[in-house]
């Protein structure tokens, strides 16, 4: 009911950068108002975007640690979806074989419990290593739970140690009667072999990042007829839950550290 008023822009251009502030505060102001939003509703939104300004502008730097490539671009995809976090992904190998100190470009490190003491031993003692626990998802377990146990089972990775993930899961959740057959995305060869001489594919969730041209053609020819299990393998909830108060705590000191400055 105010009505419609023509700004006088040589005017503003003349105000001081406080004063452009207030008129900038008051326009948004009215146009909140306006959209029927409470005082304290607008006073939540607008402590929600300053918060949300403040991780871009100083984030939470997160040094991702695993054995496997599978594995980790699991981590580091789920870690990236925390406010006001940066990832990094390292493979545990070359960090291990390193002959100086790992010392990151990082706020807090991260890494399953099973490579947490050798990752520490090999750390910078100023810097903090988090245990995250990796976990099947319900659903892989119970499709691996039906599979029957005459069936003859293949398992495509991208490395090694992600198929010895799957093997021992088949054997603590599975009844199979004799051992998968298992073969590497990147070896065409072998690939082609274990789809040809199995009755039913195991693979990573994510394993279009690892096949090359041949393996994915392979993998599509036969899971158009065949449906795959598909291997979820994922950081348990406690674990993340666990990690963001981390995340929040160094933060704060951040921002502390910044206050100082």
């Amino acid at each position: 009911g105010r009505g419609t008023f023509v700004r006088d822009i040589f005017r503003d251009e003349n105000l001081s950068r406080k004063d452009q502030a207030v008129s900038a505060i008051d326009g948004m102001l009215d146009k909140l108002a306006s959209l029927g939003f409470t005082h304290d509703e607008i006073r939540i939104f607008l402590d929600l975007k300053l918060r949300e300004r403040e991780d871009q502008s100083n984030p939470v730097r997160l040094a991702a640690v695993d054995c496997s490539p599978e594995a980790l671009a699991v981590m580091g995809g789920q870690l990236s979806e925390l406010p006001g976090v940066e990832v990094v992904d390292y493979l545990l190998q070359p960090v291990l074989q390193s002959d100086h100190a790992f010392r990151p470009d990082a706020d807090i490190i991260v890494t399953t419990p099973t490579h947490y003491t050798e990752l520490t031993q090999k750390t910078h003692t100023d810097l903090q290593v988090v245990r995250l626990v990796m976990a099947i998802s319900r659903h892989t377990l119970v499709q691996m739970a039906r599979i029957p146990a005459d069936a003859v089972v293949g398992i495509l990775t991208a490395s090694p140690r992600f198929a010895e993930v799957i093997q021992r899961s088949c054997e603590r959740y599975g009844m199979l009667s004799r051992r998968p057959n298992v073969a590497l995305l990147a070896d065409g060869n072998a690939a082609a072999k274990v789809i040809a001489e199995s009755d039913l594919l195991i693979l990573p969730s994510n394993y279009l990042q690892f096949c090359n041209a041949k393996t994915l053609e392979l993998v599509r020819n036969d899971t158009a007829q065949n449906q795959p299990i598909l291997f979820d393998y994922r950081v348990e909830q406690g674990s993340l839950l666990a990690l963001e108060e981390d995340v929040k705590r160094v933060r704060a000191r951040i921002a502390q550290a910044f206050a100082v400055l």
